[in-house]
Parts: structure tokens; sequence; C-alpha cells
């Protein structure tokens, strides 16, 4: 581990750490200790990350407003607080081991994202890098920094955490997303166990049980995707462990061969938390909201409905479009336990109710200032097929566990009730809800961590009706767990591609090139540091979606990759898709969709850049109005020409046209500067 890593390891955790501190001395007093940490664990991110993005954007420097929050949480972590009441019949919970369970499995995520540069940079993680930088140099509102001058349409909140943290750890911006998703490893151990616990009630078998739930969550999705790994090594068409194991290694064979009839990415929790996206902390703070709800039905109170307000906050910060689908299954359990009370026991759920709604109400500004004018995330009643076989297959043997649950989320009373149909509801959304694109994928791991406290429950309350001895639960939770959570650990643990296949692609030739060549570095360099950071860089169409000059060289991108996400958040088919081209996967869009006017414009102002980019690097001459484009931009716009990514015409296409004028060139790389900019 480098320097660089190290830091990441103790000074993130440690940033997290000082609010939470505050919180949970200050607020809560009516809750038990694990509800109050667990709560101010979750609402940590946003504690730290709203004033100091609020100072920021009115103009005081990034690592000053982390610092000055920093000290207020100090303080108020120091405060002398009033004398507490010890805690009236204190429930018998397991505190120390879960906290020592929940830091274990987060050094388990945590270590390979810090090793192994490709698993912290992989999948989304070099999109949500780029936008932390752009807020970092640029400020806030952020624009995109693939598509240079065009807002972000996007949730930001994740970004300037991201680059928050960056900032005062002096990392990367893609060691923060490895260390919250170690975060979000710890609290999906503490929240899953917290819920498991209260689901077991009263008794003895409630320090077990609530280990045991907090474990599953994290490991026990699709339980039998490592027994069908080794039944397809041994009877497939390989018939042998050698290729099997070869084909294992790395991020993409890890999922990828732990699956079948369903998406890779629903191959385990262990995907999302070596992924860096802001989906995986709103998936942990999703189970800690179902237990924040728990906690406050059975400690009713002012300052246990404030937590659950703050939690709220937390994940629609993170994820809006996950998060009001966590808040619509969970308020559908209030409606239920509201439904099946009597008398004054129908307050607590009425009054949580209001809180889930106050939070909707209090993210809305954010979530309209991240989309497009007019529009928000379409979604539609559907079955949604690739999810039936997930939570079919995926969840497989842990299904044959519910019945017994039933009987103890029943007993548990209005928590209890709030679980059950929380988990219901997410199971139902699961398979029955179409979002765009890949989106509908996101919602079984919403299902997934609501469902595992229950089948945690139900395991052991078979093994207590069966009276088989209580090593019983152990053995069967071990052999559900950890066959395929302990291949995909291997997988991710053996990936040995070098990061610039992230930005090259896989071709023969460039995909073992560095991240940077030695020629490459010297033109990032020479970006950063001799030209304005309004600087636009245009590329021609690269062989993957990450632009290399949003990270590297910390400059905007003129026309990024069309690529499918662009359909995730804007609707309609996937934007890279050539015209006349069919959809193909379920859930895709046709051409005949009609998108919102605003949406419409967005994507027209996107296709003329594909097209001046495809203009330039088919050495076709621009058309009047494509030259205007150009010109138009008041800030310097510079062309990239890597000779490993182009043919050889295309590297020597523009040293003599005179529209365009060398500023940087070496053996790798070429960069020319469009000669219509003018100073002002």
């Amino acid at each position: 581990m480098t320097g660089e890593d190290l830091r990441a390891a103790f000074a993130i955790p440690a940033a997290l750490a000082l609010p939470a501190l505050a919180i949970a001395r200050h607020l809560g007093d009516a809750l038990p200790k694990p509800d109050r940490w667990l709560a101010a664990t979750a609402i940590a991110p946003l504690a730290l990350g709203l004033p100091t993005l609020g100072l920021y954007a009115v103009g005081v420097p990034l690592g000053a407003s982390f610092w000055l929050v920093s000290f207020v949480a100090l303080v108020l972590a120091m405060w002398p607080t009033p004398a507490r009441a010890p805690d009236r019949a204190p429930e018998p919970f397991p505190l120390r081991a879960v906290v020592a369970a929940a830091l274990a499995v987060a050094a388990l995520i945590a270590l390979p994202a810090l090793v192994i540069p490709y698993v912290r940079m992989w999948s989304d993680a070099w999109f949500h890098a780029g936008v932390a930088i752009e807020i970092a140099r640029r400020g806030l509102p952020p624009t995109d920094p693939n598509f240079a001058g065009i807002p972000l349409y996007y949730p930001w909140f994740f970004h300037g955490l991201v680059a928050t943290l960056a900032e005062a750890a002096r990392v990367s911006p893609f060691h923060p997303q490895a260390m919250l998703n170690a975060w979000s490893a710890a609290l999906l151990v503490f929240a899953g166990a917290r819920v498991g616990a209260r689901l077991a009630g009263e008794g003895r078998v409630t320090v077990g049980v609530a280990l045991l739930a907090g474990l599953v969550v994290v490991f026990g999705l699709n339980p039998i995707g490592g027994p069908l790994w080794f039944v397809r090594a041994f009877v497939g068409e390989t018939q042998a462990l050698g290729p099997a194991w070869r084909e294992l290694a790395g991020t993409n064979g890890a999922m990828q061969s732990l699956v079948v009839g369903f998406h890779p990415v629903n191959s385990s929790i262990l995907n999302r938390l070596w992924t860096g996206t802001a989906l995986t902390p709103a998936i942990a703070v999703s189970l800690a909201l179902l237990a924040s709800v728990m906690a406050a039905l059975a400690r009713p109170g002012f300052t246990s409905g404030l937590l659950v307000l703050g939690v709220a906050a937390t994940l629609l910060a993170f994820h809006p479009a996950f998060g009001a689908l966590a808040l619509l299954a969970v308020g559908a359990g209030l409606v239920a336990a509201a439904a099946t009370s009597i008398g004054r026991m129908r307050v607590a759920p009425l009054a949580l109710l209001v809180v889930l709604g106050a939070a909707m109400v209090l993210a809305y500004p954010y979530v309209r200032a991240c989309s497009p004018p007019g529009t928000m995330t379409p979604v539609r009643l559907a079955p949604f097929v690739p999810n039936l076989w997930a939570m079919a297959l995926g969840v497989g043997p842990w299904w044959l566990l519910l019945p017994f649950a039933l009987p103890l989320a029943w007993r548990a009373g209005s928590a209890g009730r709030v679980a059950l149909v929380a988990a219901s509801v997410a199971a139902f959304m699961a398979v029955g809800l179409m979002l765009p694109e890949k989106n509908s994928q996101k919602i079984p791991f919403l299902a997934w961590v609501l469902l595992a406290p229950l089948f945690a429950c139900g395991l052991r309350e078979l093994v207590r009706r069966l009276r088989l001895p209580g090593w019983t639960v152990a053995a069967v939770a071990l052999a559900l767990c950890v066959p395929t959570s302990l291949l995909y650990t291997l997988g991710v643990m053996r990936e040995s591609r070098s990061p610039g296949a992230l930005v090259r692609g896989y071709a023969p030739g460039v995909a073992n090139l560095p991240l940077e060549t030695p020629g490459e570095a010297a033109a990032d360099r020479k970006l950063r540091e001799n030209y304005p950071l309004e600087t636009i860089v245009i590329e021609s169409r690269r062989a993957s979606v990450n632009e290399p000059s949003t990270v590297l060289a910390e400059r905007r991108v003129f026309c990024g990759s069309l690529d499918v996400y662009l359909g995730n958040h804007f609707g309609g088919a996937a934007w890279g898709r050539e015209p006349g081209r069919p959809a193909t996967r379920p859930g895709d869009a046709t051409e005949s969709e009609v998108l919102p006017p605003a949406v419409a414009m967005i994507r027209e102002e996107f296709m003329v850049r594909r097209g001046i980019v495809d203009a330039l690097f088919s050495g076709v001459e621009l058309t009047p109005a494509q030259r205007d484009y150009l010109s138009a931009f008041k800030a310097p716009v510079v062309m990239i020409v890597r000779l490993a990514e182009t043919p050889e015409w295309v590297w020597e296409l523009f040293e003599q046209d005179p529209d365009w004028s060398t500023q940087f060139q070496n053996d790798e790389i070429r960069l020319y500067r469009w000669y219509g900019f003018e100073e002002e």
C-alpha cells in the first residue's frame, strides 16, 4: 500500500467519525445506544457533506470548509451532555461483537480497492471521479465534465462528498469512493444486526441472530451461484476446473461466472461494495432507515423522529430515485402498522409517515435542480424478467426460510410488521417496476437487504422448531453464504488488468498500456498547468465510456460517450444507439418514444457535438454551422490525438490543417488548438 492508500484508510473514516460522534452524543436520548450509534453513523455523510458544500457554494475554499465543519463537529462531540438515564430494560444486543464484525467486513471491502487500482477505478467510478474533480476545481453547481457547458443533470451530493474527502485526505477521488463502500459494508452489518435483533424479540436468541442477520445481508445473496460454478466447471463445456478458474478472475469475471439467468451485477452484494457508485451507500442507508424506523416505533419521541428524518434525508441525498423507492417501501410498512394498531398505538406509525413525507419535501428542490426541466425519472408498472430470475434464483433457498420468520415478525409488533411489509413491497417493486435502461437492476438490492434479516430469523426459528443443536444455524448459514462470496472475493483479488484498459478498451495492443504513458502524462500536465480550467478537450470516439481527460487532465470534454447511462438519466433509448437500431434488451426503450421537449433539446445538442467529432476524425470538412459552433465557446478548444488509439492517417491529419495549431507533441500524443478561439 502507498502513502496515499494509507491516508485514505485512516483519514476518511476519521472524517466521518467526528459528525457521527457528535450526533450520537446529543440526539436520540430515548433510544438505546445501538440505535443512536446506528442512526448517527448513517447520517454522518450528510452531516459532514451538507454544511461543507454549503460553505463551498458561497465562496469558502473546499478544504477550509471541511476543516471548519470538522472543528464544529469536534467541539460538539466533546461538549458536555446532561446525565443520561440508563436504558430501561436494556435489550440483549451483542454491540461489541457486531461492531467488531462490521469493522472486519469493512476492512475486507477496503483492502482490494486500496491495493488494486483497477478495482477502485472500474465501472462507474471513473465518471464519478470526473464529477468530483469538476466540483473540486470549478465549484457548485457542477456542469457535466463529459459535455462541457451543459449542466450536470445527475444528483451530485455523492460527488461533492467524494471531492470533500479527497481534498481533506489529499488522495485521488477514487479513494473516497472505496472507503465509502467500506463504510457502507459496516453500516449494512450494523443495520442488519439491529433489524434482526428486533425481529427475534426478547431473550438469548437475539444475541446470535443479530450477528447472523448482519453477516447474511453482506454475504448471503445468490447462494447457489458458487455451487453452480463448480457444477459448470466439471460438467459444462470446460469439464475442468482450470479454465473456469481463469474465467473467474477479475471484477468482470467474478460477477459473470456466478450467475445464470439474471444480470451479473446482482451476483452478490460484494459487486456493489467493490464498485464506486452512489448506489452503494444508498443501499446501506436504506437498511439503516428501516432499522431507525423500527427503533422509533419502539421508543417514540421527538429526537428519535429527528434521527429518522436525518437518515431519510441522507438516503435521498445519495440517490434520490433509489431512495424514493426505499421510502415508499418503508412508508407502506408504516401504513400497515397503523392499520393493524388500535388507539394511541397508531400515532407513532402515522407520525413517522409524516417524517418520511417531510424528507421527500425537503429533498424535492435538490432533485429538481439535478433533473432536466419538467422531467423526472420515468417509472412504469411492468414485469421485468431479469429481475424475476434475480429474485427467484439469486435469493434461491433463502425463500424456504421466510415462512418461519413470519410469526416472529408479527410477534415483534408494529416494528415487525413494518419490516415485513417493507420487504414485501420491495420484492414486488423488484419484479414489477420498469425503470430506464439498467436502473431496474438496482431494485433487487433494495429487496435483498430488507429481506435478509427476515431470512436470518427464519433460519434460527427453523432450527429451534426442529430442536437441532445451535451450531446447525452457523453450519447452514456458512453453506449458504460462503461459496459464492468466497469465489467472488477470490476473483476480485486476482484482478490483474491495467487500469489503462478502463479508458482505452480491451483491444490487443492497448489493453496492457498503463493508465498514463510517459508521453500522455506530459500532455496531461501541459493541459493542467498551462491551460485555464475552462479549457475544452475534443477526442475521437473512444473504445470505452470513460474519458481520460476529465480525470487525468482535469479538463472538461467536448462530447463524451453517448452511452446507455444517458438513457438512464434522461429516458428514451440508449443515446449511443445508432438511428434505427432496435432495442435488444428488456427495458430498452424504442425509437418511437417521444422525449420531453427539454430532454429532446439536450439530446439534439449532444448529437450536434457527436457530428462535429465524427467529421473531424473522418477528414470531412466542417460545415459553416459546425465551425461557428466551435468558435462560439469562450474557452480554449484543444484536440487530443493519441497514436496508440488512432489510425496513422489520423495521426497526420491535422499537421497541415490551418484550422488547428500544434500546441504540444511527442511520440505518443499531440495537442492542437482550434484557431477560431479569440482571446478577450
